[in-house]
């Protein structure tokens, strides 16, 4: 089974809206892991994120879960879920997803919003902070290719996993990239840096590398050529175009 529902977003889980991060996520988590635990499932593989660590997911931290979002903190909270279960005899895989991107991103992320940027009627793209802080930006085909695998095999059983990009980048560089693949400057309009914020985020796919045989393929730049190629699909046609990808196939469970 694998669980990658959530109500996401680190700057719209602040106030009231606390209260449906915690129902979809937590509550929700919950459901999941009674119904599975009830039905017999084999193994439960959920969706957690980078946001569990805060400030400690830098090159030099040491990875503890450490929120600093009250999203983080309800992701962090369902991966102490998953550890009450697997007591229960419930084998539950985590994978913690580092800034993940691609087509068909939600629009409030930021290379959603970026390239949104450069449309003729789009707004400026809003950068919150200087755009110094670095990401390890991971491209969606690579993430469900890990997703598959920690579904599928023994050595994936009751491990939590980093899933990054394998190297982190700026916010400016993903500017400045976006602006040299597409030929057209970023129109970018200043803000400050929002609360719940990390500086530096930094994937250690070391345990993934070796058990589940997985590495992330897809360079940045590739990726951000994949998802400017979506972005101008949609605009030409007025349809969400689909895709089939050889590195996608069937795991049976």
């Amino acid at each position: 089974m694998y669980h990658l529902a959530a109500r996401a977003g680190v700057q719209d889980s602040w106030g009231g809206s606390f209260a449906d991060a915690w129902d979809v996520n937590v509550a929700g988590t919950h459901a999941v892991l009674e119904a599975a635990l009830a039905a017999g499932v084999r193994r439960v593989v959920i969706a957690s994120s980078s946001s569990v660590y805060g400030e400690t997911s830098g090159r030099d931290g040491r990875r503890t879960l450490s929120p600093i979002s009250p999203y983080g903190a309800s992701k962090a909270a369902c991966e102490h879920l998953a550890g009450v279960y697997a007591r229960r005899g419930l084998d539950v895989v985590t994978l913690r997803y580092f800034t993940v991107y691609g087509p068909r991103q939600r629009p409030d992320m930021a290379m959603h919003r970026i390239f949104e940027s450069l449309r003729p009627d789009g707004p400026a793209f809003v950068r919150r902070g200087s755009g110094s802080q670095t990401r390890e930006f991971t491209f969606v085909l690579d993430v469900a290719a890990a997703t598959a695998a920690a579904g599928a095999l023994a050595s994936a059983s009751g491990r939590a996993f980093d899933i990054g990009g394998g190297a982190p980048a700026s916010l400016n560089d993903v500017i400045a990239a976006v602006g040299a693949m597409t030929g057209a400057p970023v129109p970018v309009e200043a803000a400050a840096r929002p609360a719940g914020d990390p500086q530096a985020t930094s994937a250690d796919c070391s345990a993934a590398h070796r058990l589940l045989g997985w590495r992330p393929v897809t360079s940045l730049n590739r990726g951000l050529a994949e998802q400017w190629a979506w972005h101008r699909r949609r605009r030409a046609t007025g349809v969400e175009p689909q895709r089939d990808d050889p590195r996608l196939v069937p795991v049976a469970l």
